[in-house]
């Protein structure tokens, strides 16, 4: 046998089983598997890879197309298919109005005035045991369903800024339910070389029902023995 021969045979032994496995890592049976391509409307062949890729052995798409292909098992299609018209459909807005009230455990003679907030105060006297509570800044922003980062500086005394993200809508047993991941930061007094300035006060990864009242959390300010309180109210435009 030739040395041509034999460097041919061991290519291919090389080659052939790297072709057996998909690009999540699952091998396919191709009597089993069929091959289909989508066009989407509104969400991106990114968003379609990262959500649904436990579905199907292999993805294929360009970021400038709307059209993504899909290596997939025929039992997993209908699935498949169902989840895609969930997610295929236009983003909708949600509208996060942002309340800071600051807690002190000294008497300051300051009472929170807006009607609307009348129920959260109430719920907040029951949850802390704080002698005073004052209304520090109330501030809005629209997030769009499944986008990335969005951030505010808010209207506040003090530096602060909220990040807002992994926000989607699924549905309740008493409503629609809003999913999102948040952080609020305050800026430091001093920095240190190239250190994230901010400094992370609360975060959590939470949910809320459409329209309502949300207390995110409290931290301390300092060593004044005064804190914030962060409210939410999360509505569906």
């Amino acid at each position: 046998m030739s040395k041509k021969i034999i460097i041919i045979l061991i290519l291919l032994f090389l080659i052939l089983p790297i072709t057996l496995f998909s690009s999540t890592g699952k091998t396919s049976n191709s009597s089993n598997t069929i091959t289909k391509t989508y066009k989407l409307k509104y969400i991106s062949p990114k968003e379609v890879f990262l959500i649904l890729k436990p579905y199907a052995f292999r993805f294929s798409y360009t970021h400038s197309s709307p059209y993504i292909t899909v290596v997939i098992s025929k039992n997993n299609v209908k699935k498949f298919e169902e989840e895609l018209r969930k997610l295929d459909k236009p983003k909708k807005n949600i509208l996060f109005k942002v309340y800071t009230i600051i807690a002190s455990k000294q008497k300051i003679g300051e009472r929170i005035k807006d009607p609307e907030l009348s129920p959260i105060v109430k719920e907040i006297k029951s949850l802390f045991s704080f002698k005073s509570y004052k209304l520090d800044g109330i501030s809005s922003i629209i997030v769009k369903e499944r986008s990335d980062y969005s951030k505010i500086k808010l209207t506040s005394s003090y530096n602060l800024r909220l990040t807002i993200d992994r926000v989607k809508i699924e549905e309740g047993e008493n409503g629609k339910i809003i999913d999102f991941r948040f952080f609020l930061k305050s800026k430091k007094r001093e920095r240190y070389g190239n250190k994230d300035p901010y400094e992370t006060l609360i975060s959590s990864q939470t949910s809320v029902k459409n329209n309502t009242f949300f207390v995110a959390g409290v931290s301390s300010l300092g060593n004044n023995g005064c804190s914030i309180i962060l409210v939410f109210k999360v509505r569906i435009l």
